[in-house]
């Protein structure tokens, strides 16, 4: 929905980051709004503010474009945030809400005229107050005249509102952002690990008066460092009729030995399970589960609810009011007697900010507690999470998300985290604004979880460059807390261009081979000393070798945890023949 205030913007050349681009953004002056203008529409001081005295009330807008405006100028070439706060008054008679959404608009140096929506805040009621509205958006260099426009539009020109703190910085850039990613990576996700070998002679008689071959002699002794889990929960999307097909062993396998979760997003949401009303489809979802649990996986359900029209079954649009509400507490009834105790995550009411399905046919605007207060009842052991979509690979949601999970947050919500679903469709993935995003989100102090993560591009090199990105940010952000990968495998639905796996034998990719490799530790070294390495947390084989790809002498499962481990291995024999005869931490 459109909004009918234009705030036109123009911005002047080279900017500190903290520098805000907006005159009179705080409105305290009572007398004068200038220099903005209000074009069809009606503006006052208002000593009713969100911070100082003073704001902008907006009114008698006779068109959806009526418009409050600044002009500042601005050659372009940087990441700017917009950020306001907005109160609404008045909603059309009728309605329980209204959607915000925020353009940018310019010209090219080509002469093209462009209009980009970077921000889009749906389902904005009345009773939220002062709302924070903003967003990320990048305005490349050369636009004609020096100078852009943002918008801030709602479709129904009858909508009141007040505004206030309207502000427009540059995001600063960091080409430095790598290097402290990795140290903080190293800072959170690693630990040390200290082996130390001792060297016994069967006969230390023989050794002493004879020596020769009476001596042990470990100069060729190896020891190699493979994790096989890993402490910080790594996971795959699941598709659960490959994962029951006993002819595709091999997924399960994969699945099995390179994941710690299993996220369940096909075959789990409503229209799946129950398109017709009360014919339950559930035995391969049951088998699927059970199969992740045999192998000491964890389990994330996505899609208890969704608020997309096009996962819902068509029966429930059907049905009067009551019955709905009765068909939402059946639903979590036979999905609790399924699977309570299954899902270690679930989401409960997904994509909220995409669409309406729910809200409309429940005629609730606060059907989001609702589910979950009801969700808290089936599943009262597993976390509860929120699941959106364009919250970091856009700017279109992640202020209104992070909104709404204060929100719910303060009226004592039980939700555990915010789920991010994250689909990267273009290789220019601008850092700085990914980072400022996750800051965003962060404000609502919640865990994040990325349900879904993926990265389309035709060229795996690139592909790989790409994940290697983006999660090395993710991973060294402390409240993110797991990362779920979607699309794993080319032969998969939709999964060509975003694999990390190809063909029957489910071979990495060089995109797979990062994941591999950049956020696990295999390592082998000579073993005549002290071997110290800063690993990756989580449980180890610790094989000990006669030369680097010789025979087994010895093997100790181990965990590296947040206090490191050391481990001395004690080996006997004599010559080059022997092997490790104990083991002892500490």
């Amino acid at each position: 929905m459109l909004i009918g205030i234009l705030v036109f913007v123009t911005l002047y050349s080279v900017v500190f980051s903290a520098t805000n681009l907006i005159d009179n953004g705080d409105f305290e002056n009572p007398n004068t709004i200038d220099p903005w203008e209000c074009l069809g529409c009606k503006p006052d001081g208002l000593r009713n503010s969100y911070s100082g005295d003073w704001s902008v009330i907006v009114s008698k807008r006779d068109q959806s474009f009526s418009a409050l405006t600044q002009r500042i100028r601005s050659t372009g070439g940087e990441n700017y945030v917009f950020k306001s706060y907005i109160k609404l008054l008045k909603l059309v008679r009728g309605t329980m809400y209204t959607d915000i959404h925020v353009y940018v608009k310019y010209t090219d140096r080509y002469g093209t005229y462009i209009k980009q929506r970077f921000v889009d805040y749906p389902k904005v009621q009345i009773g939220f107050g002062w709302t924070e509205l903003g967003g990320d958006v990048y305005i490349p260099n050369g636009i004609q005249s020096n100078n852009f426009n943002v918008s801030i539009e709602i479709p129904e020109h009858e909508v009141d509102f007040m505004l206030d703190e309207a502000s427009l910085t540059v995001i600063p850039r960091n080409s430095n952002w790598k290097a402290q990613a990795n140290s903080e990576i190293d800072r959170l996700r690693k630990a040390t690990l200290t082996l130390t070998p001792v060297a016994h002679h069967t006969s230390d008689y023989y050794c002493q008066h004879n020596g020769g071959s009476y001596c042990i002699d470990i100069s060729y002794m190896y020891v190699e460092i493979k994790q096989t889990r890993s402490q910080y929960p790594f996971g795959s999307t699941i598709q659960p009729d490959l994962l029951v097909n006993d002819s595709l062993s091999n997924y399960g396998q994969f699945v099995y030995n390179n994941f710690e979760w299993g996220e369940v997003d096909n075959g789990i949401e409503w229209i799946d399970m129950e398109s017709d009303q009360r014919q339950i489809d559930n035995e391969t979802l049951v088998q699927a589960m059970q199969r992740l649990q045999n192998h000491k996986l964890k389990r994330w359900g996505s899609g208890l609810f969704s608020a997309l029209s096009k996962s819902n079954p068509d029966w429930i649009a059907k049905l009067p009011l009551r019955d709905i509400n009765l068909a939402i507490q059946d639903r979590i009834n036979y999905m609790a007697a399924l699977f309570n105790g299954s899902f270690e995550n679930l989401d409960v009411y997904s994509d909220v900010l995409q669409d309406e399905f729910l809200e409309i046919y429940t005629q609730s605007p606060n059907i989001t507690q609702e589910l979950f207060l009801k969700a808290r009842q089936g599943f009262p052991r597993a976390r509860l999470f929120l699941n959106e979509r364009n919250v970091i690979n856009s700017s279109l949601h992640t202020t209104a998300y992070a909104n709404m999970a204060k929100r719910l947050k303060s009226i004592h919500t039980p939700y555990y985290g915010l789920g991010i679903k994250a689909h990267f469709n273009s290789s220019q993935i601008d850092m700085d604004a990914l980072k400022y995003r996750i800051d965003k989100l962060a404000e609502a102090r919640s865990p994040l979880w990325i349900s879904s993560l993926a990265f389309h591009e035709d060229r795996v090199s690139v592909r790989a460059q790409m994940l290697d990105d983006v999660m090395t940010l993710l991973f060294s952000r402390p409240e993110v807390e797991g990362i779920i990968l979607d699309n794993v495998w080319d032969q998969e639905l939709n999964s060509q261009d975003a694999a990390l796996a190809n063909g029957q034998n489910l071979q990495y990719n060089q995109a797979g081979l990062v994941y591999q490799n950049r956020w696990h530790t295999h390592e082998t070294h000579p073993f005549t000393s002290t071997v110290s390495v800063r690993a990756y947390k989580g449980e180890y084989d610790i094989i000990v070798r006669r030369g680097r790809n010789g025979p087994v002498v010895g093997t100790k499962h181990v965990t590296l945890g947040n206090g490191g481990l050391s481990l001395t291995i004690h080996v006997t024999g004599q010559g080059q023949n022997y092997a490790v005869s104990n083991y002892v931490f500490g």
